[in-house]
């Protein structure tokens, strides 16, 4: 979980695209990233009328009442999310839907440029840069 520690929000790196821009600035405080999508989560905390919702617990601040839920669990330990075939449980529901690729093979997103499928979207992220390298190198 990633903190903004100008406004306290809160998420998950997974939730950030990982789009490169150079430094970027907050017109609105002195927040700064590389990450274009981070500065946009970080946008959020000053959008007008935005709720904010606390844990009462550790007081982190979340977008969004299900996301304050999911954090939650991290307290309570809570793990709703079982996995039929083995057993282990997740706070998260796409969690156990990733995990499950790992009994039933499937692999549903795949490269546009060749055959390659993969069990995550972000792999074929990571996978996509060995296409940039080998068309430098031509």
């Amino acid at each position: 979980m990633t903190k903004d520690s100008h406004c306290g929000a809160s998420w998950r790196p997974a939730d950030i695209p990982r789009k490169r821009a150079g430094p970027l600035a907050c017109g609105q405080c002195d927040f700064t990233t590389n990450v274009e999508g981070k500065l946009r989560l970080h946008q959020r905390c000053h959008a007008a009328g935005r709720r904010t919702f606390r844990c009462s617990l550790c007081r982190t601040a979340f977008t969004t009442k299900a996301t304050l839920m999911r954090h939650m669990r991290m307290h309570t330990g809570e793990r709703p999310f079982r996995c039929h075939f083995c057993s282990k449980a997740f706070v998260d529901g796409g969690h156990l839907t990733r995990h499950l690729r790992t009994h039933t093979g499937e692999r549903p997103f795949g490269c546009p440029l060749c055959e390659a499928t993969f069990k995550r979207k972000d792999h074929v992220t990571v996978h996509l840069r060995t296409h940039s390298v080998q068309l430098a190198s031509i």
